[in-house]
């Protein structure tokens, strides 16, 4: 799935109130646009309508408890995060930053497994990464989890890049691939607790 924060990941949603979810089953697939659930009065609720929690991943268990005693889905995110809103008219935004999907930019690659789209964290920079590690594999998006490429840098090979993101303990560069049209991401370092850049893999001019 992608999402609105430009990341390309499995989802985990929960929906509450649905008086039916016939269709819905493990394993079924959906194109985009198609809609998945529907308001009730299930459960104790008052009235008809629907609550709906998302998380990146695979479901891996039900629920955490977070510190204020609340359940919630394992990497539970905000909604605007995760959902774009066209063809939905918001009547109060209650501070977050709805997207539509146009406000996200798309690259050529329909597999799902691209993320050709400028993140909401890149921070632009234009310069030069220097490696000096033995091996760094390139990914499709700037996660562990993200697809390989099948290529790497080795020490002494260089690459230009226009910008970078810092998550997962990581700093990630990116740049388009002259060879794929894609947008390639590369970890270059290791962030400390301070969210800097102590462990480089190379140098940056």
């Amino acid at each position: 799935m992608r999402f609105a924060d430009g990341t390309v990941d499995y989802a985990t949603i929960m929906v509450l109130h649905d008086n039916s979810l016939n269709g819905i089953y493990p394993g079924a697939t959906y194109k985009q646009g198609a809609q998945i659930g529907q308001e009730g009065t299930a459960g104790n609720a008052t009235g008809n309508h629907n609550h709906f929690e998302i998380a990146k991943g695979k479901f891996t268990h039900k629920y955490d408890l977070n510190k204020f005693g609340i359940y919630h889905l394992p990497r539970s995110i905000s909604a605007d995060q995760a959902c774009f809103v066209d063809g939905t008219t918001i009547l109060n935004a209650n501070g977050m930053k709805w997207k539509k999907l146009a406000d996200v930019q798309v690259g050529g690659a329909s597999n799902g497994t691209v993320l050709n789209e400028i993140p909401n964290d890149f921070i632009k920079e234009s310069a030069t990464f220097y490696c000096n590690v033995d091996k760094i594999n390139i990914r499709l998006a700037p996660s562990l989890k993200g697809q390989l490429t099948g290529d790497w840098y080795e020490n002494g090979m260089t690459v230009k890049y226009d910008g970078y993101v810092k998550r997962e303990g990581y700093v990630w560069i990116s740049w388009i691939s002259a060879k794929t049209g894609n947008r390639h991401w590369m970890a270059v370092g290791e962030l400390n607790k301070n969210g800097y850049n102590t462990k480089p893999y190379g140098i940056f001019k």
